[in-house]
């Protein structure tokens, strides 16, 4: 069951790194550019890297949810699933449906 969010990742991945969010807009190029590539390193299974580009954006926009969300799945996906109900937990408390989601679903 913990698998699905696998599939829910790739929709949700695509209607985020197409839409603009404010907190991204007022953000440097560089951390724009950390996003996107968390998002082409997960796409490619580079799990790591993508771990370290997401955590790049928190440390960035501290309030950006769906880094917390998309990190989330990346730990989820790994097995690491206390890191990944963190990381749903942050989303979800900045109302973040999709954290939310999947924070029922792994719980």
């Amino acid at each position: 069951m913990k698998k699905i969010l696998l599939g829910y990742f790739v929709i949700i991945s695509m209607f985020l790194s197409s839409i603009s969010n404010a907190a991204m807009l007022n953000s440097s190029d560089y951390t724009i550019t950390s996003y996107n590539s968390g998002i082409e390193y997960y796409n490619k299974g580079e799990y790591i890297s993508a771990i370290e580009e997401f955590s790049r954006v928190i440390a960035e926009l501290p309030d950006f949810a769906p880094a917390y969300f998309l990190r989330g799945i990346i730990y989820n996906d790994k097995g690491e699933y206390t890191s990944a109900i963190n990381d749903f937990k942050k989303a979800c408390d900045m109302r973040n449906e999709d954290g939310c989601k999947a924070l029922q679903i792994i719980l």
